[in-house]
């Protein structure tokens, strides 16, 4: 099975842009959805720009999204 190569929160945009686009242009409501995924996928633990606290994002804590951009699924792949 093909071991995606972009981190989770870079396909989540794609795949909601996408089948947000198959009913035509995207709404507000689906842009706030976007960009918050976005603010997502620049969770980073400590660090330059690092988020190590603050509000849920998605209904998440940041920490959580900081641990899946952390993941490498190709090097993970390459380890099984």
């Amino acid at each position: 099975m093909p071991v995606p190569q972009k981190p989770l929160p870079l396909i989540m945009v794609e795949q909601i842009e996408y089948l947000a686009s198959l009913d035509g242009p995207i709404d507000d409501a689906t842009r706030r959805q976007v960009d918050e995924i976005k603010v997502a996928g620049r969770a980073r633990h400590g660090g330059e720009g690092g988020v190590t606290g603050g509000p849920n994002i998605l209904g998440a804590p940041p920490g959580y999204w900081a641990d899946l951009n952390a993941y490498d699924p190709a090097a993970t792949g390459r380890e099984g």
